[in-house]
């Protein structure tokens, strides 16, 4: 072999050693990276943590009403340091619709809608009437309110209007069912809201939404 081939030789047998210790540090031993990710090598990505989706609480009240029913107001009394009380009863028509409930709304001519509450709802009696007694807090409680026993969030069964009687006691006066004061949406919500402290010697009170 002459000069020249020994010496092209010796460079490629250097240049392939070169290449072969580059790759062994590369990879490292066993084949683990040591080193930057070769070029078009997919790199693994961390995803950020998934937030969990929020339940319905497990609180909310499914309002189920009663394909007909009818109800009316009985007495009246107003305690001015606790509110208006008003004694009333509903029933359903049968067959009865088991877990069916009438629910007490609330009317103003500030407001365009009444709110509903879970706690406004009273199940009816599978027989018979189903009475209570309906409170509206002396903190809430003026001249030229609505209050209605409703079957569904369209259907009124009776109503009344707050009014001052004589000694500024208040009572009710009843009024149609399709009285402007009492003729606006009415917006379920099924959470129960927390209306205070019971009454004394009314713990079982169904009280009116503010």
């Amino acid at each position: 072999m002459n000069r020249s081939a020994r010496r092209t030789a010796v460079c490629l047998a250097t240049a392939l050693v070169t290449t072969v210790i580059g790759i062994w540090m590369t990879t490292g031993i066993g084949g683990a990276s040591t080193g930057p990710a070769p070029i078009g090598s997919l790199v693994p990505v961390t995803s950020p943590p998934i937030e969990p989706v929020p339940m319905p609480s497990s609180n909310t009240i499914q309002w189920i009403t009663a394909p007909c029913a009818n109800a009316e107001f009985g007495s009246v009394e107003h305690e001015p340091q606790l509110g208006l009380f008003i004694s009333a009863s509903a029933r359903t028509c049968p067959p009865y619709k088991p877990g069916s409930a009438v629910a007490v709304a609330t009317y103003r001519d500030d407001r365009a809608y009444s709110f509903v509450h879970g706690s406004n709802l009273v199940p009816y009696s599978p027989t018979g009437d189903t009475s209570m007694r309906i409170l509206i807090r002396a903190a809430t409680l003026r001249p030229g309110q609505g209050v209605c026993l409703i079957r569904t969030d369209a259907v009124r069964l009776v109503c009344g209007r707050t009014i001052a009687g004589p000694e500024s006691a208040m009572t009710v006066e009843p009024i149609p069912v399709d009285d402007p004061l009492v003729d606006r949406p009415v917006i379920f919500d099924g959470n129960s809201r927390p209306e205070g402290e019971p009454m004394p010697g009314c713990a079982t009170c169904v009280e009116a939404p503010s």
